[in-house]
């Protein structure tokens, strides 16, 4: 039932975005390069007729400039490929309790959304859980009911998991009613350092990724192997993959007929 698709969906978005900015720039490269050597030779005269430190100055933010043109990646891509590894990371560390009666699905669409995708579906002996991972460097702190990281306020990061958790317990509805049972939304943050005693936001838990699997390890257990095989299979069924995966046997670069 554990689903290896962690991370999917945010690759395939960096992917489409890298090669887009791939095909940008090799249209743009000519444009680049022209201006660079424009630029070059206007510092190479300023230095012969005038002020040679000046010139060198040009001609060296010259080089800065068309370097970083033809070279740097811009953050709004990179970030997609920051997050897809983030969520391997986390599920990773999730595949780790399928030995004590975890079911794990990752990356699942939520229904009626264009792009928007449920990160990792836990389902074991102490419940139902969505968890959606972020993977952002610096401190994060929690401030009343804000969550900031390296002094950006993250408040969106609580609405998008508890979208998460609803588009689940819709899909379980008739399980959750019938038995009382409840989804519950957990955020896992890589790279961030988290604060030593509060982790919890309007009712989400904040934790890393070593904290996300002791934590459900020692939870007390509600559901037997039969509910968990039950509610995993139906998850499965009603909520989609994200990104299709290829059936085994296709080869890579084939299409399915």
């Amino acid at each position: 039932m554990n689903d290896e698709t962690a991370g999917g969906s945010a690759q395939a978005e960096y992917e489409r975005r890298a090669a887009r900015h791939a095909e940008d720039l090799r249209q743009r490269r000519p444009r680049i390069l022209a201006f660079g050597a424009a630029m070059a030779i206007g510092a190479l005269v300023v230095a012969a007729v005038t002020q040679p430190l000046y010139g060198a100055v040009v001609l060296m933010l010259d080089l800065i400039l068309v370097m970083s043109a033809l070279f740097t990646t811009p953050n709004s891509i990179t970030a997609w490929q920051i997050g897809a590894d983030g969520e391997v990371r986390t599920g990773r560390l999730l595949e780790t309790l399928a030995v004590d009666g975890f079911r794990i699905l990752h990356d699942r669409k939520i229904p009626g959304s264009r792009s928007a995708n449920i990160d990792h579906i836990v389902i074991g002996p102490p419940g139902i859980y969505v968890v959606e991972t972020k993977s952002y460097k610096g401190s994060l702190q929690i401030r009343g009911n804000e969550v900031f990281v390296a002094g950006r306020r993250k408040n969106g990061w609580i609405d998008e998991v508890n979208r998460e958790a609803a588009a689940v317990g819709t899909a379980l509805a008739d399980e959750l009613l019938a038995h009382g049972w409840t989804v519950t939304p957990i955020i896992c943050v890589h790279r961030a350092d988290l604060p030593w005693f509060r982790s919890e936001v309007q009712g989400v838990r904040i934790v890393s990724g070593n904290d996300l699997v002791k934590r459900l390890r020692k939870a007390d257990p509600v559901l037997s192997v039969a509910d968990v095989e039950r509610l995993a299979g139906l998850a499965s069924s009603r909520l989609r993959p994200a990104v299709k995966v290829p059936a085994v046997g296709v080869a890579a670069g084939e299409v399915e007929q």
